[in-house]
C-alpha cells in the first residue's frame, strides 16, 4: 500500500477497478502440465523381503505420494507389484499382487478414490537383473536381485501446474521415491 486515497465511485476511466483500492489482482494463470509420471520405490523400502505388509519407512513413501496425488488432478493410477526370481511363478504372481493391493488400500485410506487405482501383479517377468549374474552364497544372491523387487506406480494424465512439477517429484524424492 501507499497513503493514498480511495474513492470508490463506481466509475473508472479504463474500465477497471483500482488494485488494491477496491479490487483485488487475480492471481496469474499458470498452465497445468500433464503428463505421464512413474514411479518406482524400492520394494525392500516398502515390504519386508517375502511380505505383503507395508513397513514404516515404506508407509511414509505413500503417505508423501497420496500428499502429491490429492493435490493434483489425475485420470488413474496403476500400481503394479514385481518380485525377484526367488519362489515359483504362481507364488511370486501372488505376492506381486499382494504388494500392489497393500499399496492400494494405504492410498485409498489416505482419502484416494479406489476406482481411480487399478493394480497388477507381474511377479518375476520384468526382472531389472538378470540372476544370472547374481553370484555368491544365497544371502548374496538375495541381495544381488534387490533392484528386482519393487512396486512401480504409473500415474496417467497427472495435471501439475507447471511452477510446482520440481517441488512436487522432490518431495517425492526426499520421501525415497524414484520419480521417472
Amino acid at each position: 500500500g501507499t497513503d493514498e486515497l480511495c474513492w470508490q465511485t463506481g466509475y473508472y476511466p479504463d474500465g477497471n477497478p483500482v488494485v488494491g483500492c477496491d479490487a483485488t489482482a487475480a492471481a496469474p494463470y499458470i498452465a497445468p502440465q500433464i503428463s505421464n509420471t512413474e514411479l518406482s520405490f524400492d520394494a525392500n523400502a516398502l515390504f519386508d523381503f517375502d511380505k505383503a505388509s507395508l513397513r514404516p519407512l515404506g508407509q511414509q513413501s505413500m503417505a508423501a505420494l497420496a500428499t502429491a496425488l490429492k493435490s493434483v488432478s489425475f485420470n488413474n493410477a496403476i500400481v503394479v507389484g514385481h518380485t525377484d526370481s526367488f519362489g515359483s511363478d504362481a507364488y511370486n504372481d501372488r505376492l506381486s499382487l499382494r504388494r500392489a493391493e497393500t499399496i492400494k488400500a494405504f492410498l485409498v485410506n489416505q482419502g484416494l478414490s479406489a476406482s481411480m487405482i487399478q493394480t497388477q501383479g507381474m511377479g518375476k517377468r520384468q526382472l531389472i537383473v538378470n540372476p544370472a549374474n547374481c553370484k555368491g552364497n544365497r544371502a548374496a544372491k538375495i541381495a544381488c536381485e534387490q533392484p528386482n523387487r519393487r512396486v512401480e506406480v504409473s500415474i496417467g494424465g497427472a495435471e501439475v501446474p507447471a511452477n510446482q512439477v520440481n517441488q512436487w517429484k522432490q518431495a517425492l524424492e526426499a520421501a525415497g521415491v524414484n520419480v521417472r
